[in-house]
């Protein structure tokens, strides 16, 4: 028994003494930067590449998009895709319209005139160096509408803001998001609205 009085007080000694030291423990952490590939005459890239590059363009479409009013979220779903590498390739786009399927899904809550944003998230995750879209286009539904209109809206690295529509009731959105002048990286994302 005292033997184990002995240890505890030593281990409490020793535990006293290390905690209450001015020393820091600093780990050096250091930065890499990844080196660029080296390119071989004449595999430069034009022009039109190097700016598409500089915005830092998603090499896949797995962005997700959340809508926000002040008091409510909810996930915008995809409708359409056309992620192409070249404007040889042909893509048709024709998203469904945004009640087929957002009828199904939460709507955002929101108040008349409020307004609302709608943000960007690469890969499920919001990283501030990256660069948005080149162009995006919101358009909007009434209830009974077949034939949408677009909306205002403001487009600031990867947030959208826009109003919520003064008619009270439910409304439908078409996201269309365009990555690049060439159009060939763009999606089609929904959602709907009730406006109190």
């Amino acid at each position: 028994m005292c033997k184990i009085k002995r240890l505890i007080v030593f281990i409490g000694s020793l535990f006293i003494l290390t905690s209450c030291t001015d020393a820091k423990i600093v780990v050096p952490i250091q930065e890499y930067n990844e080196l660029q590939p080296e390119v071989e005459i004449g595999e430069g890239k034009d022009e039109k590449d190097k700016k598409d590059d500089d915005r830092n363009i998603p090499e896949k479409p797995n962005q997700e998009i959340a809508v926000y009013s002040r008091t409510d979220v909810v996930g915008a779903y995809e409708t359409a895709l056309c992620w192409n590498e070249s404007v040889e390739e042909d893509c048709i786009l024709k998203p469904e319209h945004p009640r087929e399927r957002s009828s199904t899904e939460l709507p955002l809550s929101a108040n008349r005139g409020e307004k609302l944003e709608i943000r960007i998230f690469p890969g499920g995750q919001e990283l501030p160096d990256f660069a948005g879209p080149y162009k995006v286009e919101v358009t909007e539904f009434g209830l009974g509408d077949n034939d949408g209109k677009i909306i205002n809206s403001k487009l600031v690295e990867h947030d959208i803001t826009f109003s919520a529509p003064d008619k009270k009731g439910a409304h439908y959105y078409l996201i269309h998001i365009i990555w690049n002048e060439e159009q060939t990286k763009r999606v089609y994302y929904a959602f709907r609205t009730v406006v109190r």
